[in-house]
This record gives structure tokens, C-alpha cells and sequence, in this order.
């Protein structure tokens, strides 16, 4: 089964938005904010209303950068491709919902602890300035790195 998901991160020039996920997969992680793809609906759309379902922060599809492309296998043959964006600019203050709790974070002082484990490897060096394709294969927990690699690219 394969699904399509978004990723987008609000940034300013030296600290970035996560969400602490207070339900579902990721529970107790910080993430960026997304999801799944609506049927027919652009990973730059996704981002958006996920962005607005989740923290409040409104924004345009034009102002979202796309750093990284990402596959991710999960136990049972689960995949997912997701594309990662940065936000630099938006409308409004993040707020909590039922779902995440927004926290803003030094680029240098990431809660890697309470990451996936796949962040450690990317999220700093997107951060950094690099643009990044590259696919991670989780274990039968759904949680533990069995491998990962990732490598420049362009967008």
C-alpha cells in the first residue's frame, strides 16, 4: 500500500517550528506538520491545509520551499513518499489543536531525543542549506531505523 504525504516546517532565520504530536502515529514526537494527500490534492495544497489544520499558521503555496523527497518503508509492505518544505513566511501565531502543540526550536538546539530517529540524519542538513533526496527502511516496530541514506538534490 502506498500513500503520499506532506511535510512543511515554519522557519525564521535562525529557529523552526515542530509540532509535539499529542495523538496517533508519532504520538509524544516532535514532527513537522502534515499528512496525507487529499485525493487529487498537490503536495504544496496538502501542506497548506494541513499547516492550518494543525497549528493555525495560514500560508500561500508560493512561499513554501521544497528542500527534501523522502521514502520511508514500513513493516507490511507500507510506503511512504512524502515532500518536505520549509516556510518562510506566513500569516498568523501558531497555536495548539487537539492534535500538536507547537514549540519553536534553535536550528543548533533541535529535540533530536524526541525526533524520529530519520530527522537526525536529514532535518539538520536541510536546515543547513542542502536539498536532500533519500529513503529510510523502518523495523517491525514501525519506529526503529533498520537503514537509511540520503543524498543532494535538485528541486
Amino acid at each position: 500500500m502506498m500513500f503520499s504525504h506532506c511535510l512543511v516546517y515554519p522557519i525564521n532565520e535562525t529557529q523552526i517550528c515542530l509540532g509535539l504530536k499529542k495523538r496517533g502515529h508519532g504520538m509524544g514526537y516532535y514532527n513537522g506538520f502534515g499528512g496525507k494527500l487529499l485525493a487529487g490534492e498537490s503536495p504544496e495544497a496538502a501542506a497548506v491545509r494541513e499547516l492550518h489544520e494543525e497549528c493555525h499558521i495560514e500560508a500561500a503555496e508560493d512561499s513554501l520551499e521544497a528542500v527534501a523527497a523522502l521514502t520511508l518503508h514500513y513493516p507490511d509492505d507500507f510506503t511512504v513518499h512524502m515532500k518536505v518544505f520549509l516556510l518562510p513566511t506566513w500569516q498568523g501565531e501558531s497555536q495548539a489543536t487537539e492534535e500538536m502543540e507547537p514549540h519553536w526550536f534553535s536550528f543548533t538546539d533541535l529535540p533530536l531525543a524526541t525526533m524520529w530517529q530519520t530527522d537526525a540524519a536529514w532535518l539538520p542538513r536541510v536546515l543547513a542549506g542542502e536539498r536532500l533526496t533519500g529513503q529510510a527502511k523502518f523495523a517491525a516496530d514501525g519506529v526503529t531505523v533498520l537503514t537509511q541514506e540520503y543524498q543532494p538534490m535538485q528541486f
